[in-house]
């Protein structure tokens, strides 16, 4: 038996978000109660994953993305840091479980690239970690739309917390775009973030001589 809209638990919100007259900001605020607790994400994942295998628009699941959509996006300000960084923890957990030819809705997509932009200069490096992380997947060299790479970019040059840094290095895309910023890491003020930048997978032969040419230069 529920208690009422203020306590609800995880799996009946997903169950109330499939219908279209139930009103998701309350489903949304529903869940601030409950979203600094331990045990939130997986069970939030859990219930998000019946929704995600089904490929077809079917409005029940049309339902839950938009729900899900706006509890990210509504709950990623909070005034808690811990909040924000369960948030940007849950999307991050989120896009990583999904496989790797999988497509991801342009609204939703969208959606988490704007928050996770806003949170990835989060005064608090553990919520930048998680911001940075969750935008690997949404990271496309092959579009002219650069925000993400310039996003990485600027924490690898600025962000002061190695660890920030480290973030970065383990998830963005060598290309012709970032490969200077990932080289200038081999030469950073911490060893483990130096270590990290020379395990950065190169998948092209060109780019692997080009980093090569790169550190070459920078020690002469």
């Amino acid at each position: 038996n529920m208690s009422g809209d203020s306590d609800l638990v995880i799996e009946e919100a997903f169950r109330r978000a499939q219908k279209a007259h139930h009103n998701k900001a309350k489903l949304v605020a529903s869940l601030k109660n409950r979203y600094d607790k331990t045990e939130f994400h997986e069970e939030f994942i859990r219930c998000l994953k019946y929704a995600m295998i089904i490929y077809t628009r079917e409005p029940a699941v049309e339902n839950v993305i938009d729900f899900v959509t706006k509890f990210a996006a509504k709950s990623h300000g909070a005034n808690s840091h811990a909040v924000r960084f369960r948030v940007c923890q849950l999307v991050n957990k989120l896009l990583g479980s999904l496989s790797e030819n999988a497509q991801i809705d342009d609204d939703l997509c969208d959606r988490i690239h704007e928050a996770m932009l806003i949170r990835v200069t989060d005064k608090y490096p553990n919520v930048r970690i998680q911001a940075a992380l969750a935008m690997s997947r949404i990271q496309d060299p092959s579009k002219s739309d650069y925000s993400v790479f310039l996003a990485y970019m600027l924490l690898l040059e600025n962000d002061s917390n190695p660890e920030v840094r480290r973030a970065v290095l383990s998830c963005i895309a060598p290309s012709a775009t970032t490969l200077t910023k990932i080289y200038k890491r081999t030469r950073d003020v911490k060893e483990k973030v130096r270590k990290l930048a020379y395990q950065v997978k190169l998948f092209e032969k060109g780019q692997k001589c080009l980093f090569q040419i790169c550190i070459t230069y920078t020690t002469v």
